[in-house]
């Protein structure tokens, strides 16, 4: 009976990962088709944020979340901090409508950026 169990799990687990493995390669992916990057960029990650002025580059959020509380902040279960108000928190904004399985990728690949994006060299003066 365990081994039945054990396989059944085995198989919604391989199932899930292979629906989204299929429905999304990887969080970039997801982060474009969800449209995070409305309103976020991950500059590391050469993905602009699609308006101005945006609210945050996320190229250094894998510093200081996990994909855990990623998902929860996420899905409005906790909140950022709030600078002016130390008694309040800053919830996230964005409603996610993806699957779970979308929002593990997003988290997974959120929390493995670590890297500041980069900054532009700067120009030369002309030489006349």
């Amino acid at each position: 009976m365990k081994s039945l169990k054990a396989f059944s799990i085995f198989l919604v687990t391989a199932g899930s990962l292979l629906f989204a493995s299929t429905a999304f390669a990887g969080g970039p992916e997801v982060f474009t088709a969800e449209k995070c990057n409305k309103c976020h960029s991950v500059a590391s990650a050469g993905i602009p944020a699609a308006k101005k002025p945006m609210q945050r580059d996320l190229s250094t959020v894998g510093v200081s979340h996990d994909a855990a509380w990623l998902a929860k902040y996420i899905k409005g279960e906790v909140g950022l901090p709030d600078k002016k108000d130390p008694t309040k928190e800053k919830m996230h904004k964005g409603k996610f409508k993806a699957s779970d399985a979308d929002l593990g990728t997003l988290t997974a690949w959120l929390a493995t950026q670590k890297t500041p994006a980069p900054t532009p060299a700067p120009e030369e003066p002309d030489e006349e």
